[in-house]
């Protein structure tokens, strides 16, 4: 199967919302391995690219969770990163598969932004206290996002979507997996520092330039 011919794929014939953990599952029930789908990320994490269509939604009969304020239309409407900040993990932990989905697209809003602090990291980013505007700021269009292919590639000849790319985004994900690991076994460090420290190691790795090549939206996270 070609996974860049995404016609077939269920997760996509939304126009309200895109969930990468529902791709996964479409893929790997097509037969695809997730070893598979970690070596070629480039193939099937084009998420990044989509435009996200819906800007507000409902979250079960009383909250609506918006992507920006609201309040003159709905007064009762809450800004999707206040929502996730004031959440308890044990509120946050029993989400909806259904209302993560579209939680997940409104802080994705409007799409074709590369979120240095992946969408798909909330839960973690979340327990390690990390603000969720730092995954709403931190992103760097995806037309943008060029990275080095190698140590001596001080061009960056790598890019979003194409070569190299799920290289990068394998790497990214490692990177804050470790960060969370590392907070995990010391909670009472200060978790921003704690990915500073990880993803400087990936931004060494794929911007050999220097400070000067780094997007501005991983140059927040590192600076």
């Amino acid at each position: 199967m070609d996974l860049r011919d995404r016609s077939k794929l269920k997760s996509t014939k939304s126009d309200d919302f895109i969930y990468e953990e529902e791709l996964d599952r479409e893929l790997i029930a097509m037969g695809m391995t997730r070893k598979e789908l970690r070596a070629d990320l480039k193939k099937y994490l084009t998420l990044e690219h989509q435009p996200v269509r819906i800007d507000y939604c409902r979250i079960g009969s009383a909250t609506l969770v918006a992507d920006r304020a609201l309040k003159s239309e709905y007064p009762d409407s809450v800004y999707v990163v206040d929502w996730l900040n004031r959440l308890t993990m044990e509120e946050f932990n029993s989400i909806s598969t259904e209302n993560v989905k579209k939680i997940s697209s409104l802080m994705r809003y409007p799409g074709g932004l590369h979120e240095w602090l992946m969408i798909v990291e909330i839960p973690a980013l979340k327990e390690m206290g990390i603000d969720m505007e730092l995954v709403k700021t931190c992103r760097t269009e995806t037309v943008q996002c060029k990275f080095a292919l190698d140590e001596n590639d001080t061009s960056l000849s790598g890019r979003h979507g194409g070569t190299g790319s799920g290289r990068m985004h394998i790497a990214l994900r490692e990177a804050l997996n470790e960060a969370y690991h590392t907070w995990k076994a010391d909670p009472s460090g200060d978790p921003v520092n704690v990915l500073k420290t990880h993803l400087l190691r990936f931004a060494k790795n794929f911007y050999p330039g220097g400070p000067a090549t780094v997007p501005q939206g991983l140059k927040r996270l590192i600076q």
